[in-house]
């Protein structure tokens, strides 16, 4: 099995293909966030999985580098781990349906930082667990200061200027765009780095 777990790291470039593809449609929900109000971004954040997935098999099959190990146990595993994320769909639709936007984000990183935790014993690497921390930190940051942005701006009248309002719309709440916009860069730099391992 160790020898399985090896030539998967190496072939799969530790997951670089899924970080890449995940990090980026993270960083488009912010920016469709951003700019088209929460309720879009919402949805984006939603639905980026959507469009990662077949990017990230493409990416795996363009930057292999070799062929994957055969293990039925091991497909097994992946799979799993793979299909876990889909139990929070649900939850996520709920939010939405409560116009809960803001926690639609934070569930889905927050999922995405457990979802970590086994792929460090999958492709030998603390990599995961690393990137786990910083965006379970650094997630408490980031909505720290946008709540603190929310209040400062809750004194600001309908006369403020749009930049100081959030500029995104009456919809938008401000600063909450940072948090897919986080998660996305996160998982940017980490695909990175698993390249380089």
């Amino acid at each position: 099995m160790d020898t399985d777990l090896s030539q998967l790291a190496t072939v799969n470039h530790h997951g670089f293909a899924f970080l890449l593809a995940y990090g980026l449609t993270w960083l488009l929900a912010a920016g469709v966030w951003r700019w088209r109000g929460q309720r879009a971004g919402a949805y984006a954040v939603l639905l980026q999985g959507v469009i990662a997935l077949p990017i990230a098999f493409g990416l795996m099959a363009l930057t292999a580098a070799g062929p994957r190990p055969q293990d039925s146990l091991l497909d097994e595993l992946s799979t799993a781990l793979a299909v876990s994320q889909v139990f929070a769909l649900p939850i996520l639709i709920y939010l939405i349906l409560r116009r809960a936007h803001r926690q639609v984000p934070i569930v889905l990183a927050a999922v995405t930082i457990v979802h970590f935790s086994p792929y460090w014993w999958l492709y030998r690497t603390p990599l995961y667990m690393v990137l786990a921390g910083v965006l379970a930190i650094g997630l408490f940051v980031v909505c720290r200061l946008a709540d603190r942005r929310a209040d400062a701006l809750a004194g600001a009248g309908p006369d403020a200027p749009a930049a100081l309002r959030g500029g995104a719309g009456p919809s938008a709440t401000p600063g909450d765009w940072a948090i897919p916009a986080f998660t996305g860069a996160v998982l940017v730099i980490g695909a990175i780095i698993a390249l380089l391992l």
